[in-house]
């Protein structure tokens, strides 16, 4: 069981990192002051970036969500935690401060599964795109923080397991800035 539980982490670590990578990519599509660098970048290649911040969000919501679903089938942390909690696999009291993270957690990807449900996965017959947001009531703060405190409970749980964690160092905010500055230059000099 514990190999189960070893796979179970390393596929979650693979959903956490891929949510960040895209909160870093759409973040600095976002972000009001590099949004203003490069909003002539943006705008000469419109459809790309319009469709590409979509899709980094999407797949951001969708990685997200993944996490916390209770789906029987899939990979995600109610399942790992069960199968800790019957193989008895860590120390009571671990267990139960993993179950009182996962219930803060919850209400941060109650959030997200607003979105999952009703804009992104399913569309609302009642609801218009802005008023999904608002019954949501998210922010990029708070997805920043689901993501972030995701990092730090896959690791509460690989160091009560195996006394070792991830390090989530992989970071696209820089590659992508790096892209946007290419652009840039390549069309300040086109039009010289």
């Amino acid at each position: 069981m514990k190999n189960n539980a070893r796979k179970y982490i390393k596929a979650l670590a693979n959903t956490i990192t891929s949510a960040s990578l895209h909160f870093d990519i759409w973040w600095v599509y976002k972000e009001k002051d590099s949004r203003e660098k490069y909003v002539d970048t943006l705008n000469e290649y419109l459809n790309f970036f319009k469709t590409s911040l979509q899709a980094h969000f999407l797949s951001l919501v969708v990685e997200l969500y993944k996490l916390f679903e209770t789906r029987k089938d899939t990979i995600n942390f109610p399942r790992l935690i069960k199968l800790l909690n019957e193989n008895n696999l860590l120390a009571p009291d671990i267990l139960k401060q993993i179950d009182t993270e996962k219930r803060s957690l919850k209400v941060l990807w109650k959030k997200i599964a607003i979105l999952r449900s009703e804009l992104f996965a399913h569309t609302s017959i009642d609801l218009s795109y802005s008023e999904v947001f608002k019954k949501a009531g998210i922010t990029p703060n708070s997805i920043r923080e689901l993501v972030e405190r995701s990092k730090q409970f896959l690791n509460q749980i690989s160091e009560g397991l195996e006394r070792n964690t991830y390090i989530f160092d992989f970071e696209a905010t820089e590659d992508t800035v790096r892209v946007l500055e290419d652009l840039k230059s390549m069309i300040k000099k086109s039009s010289l």
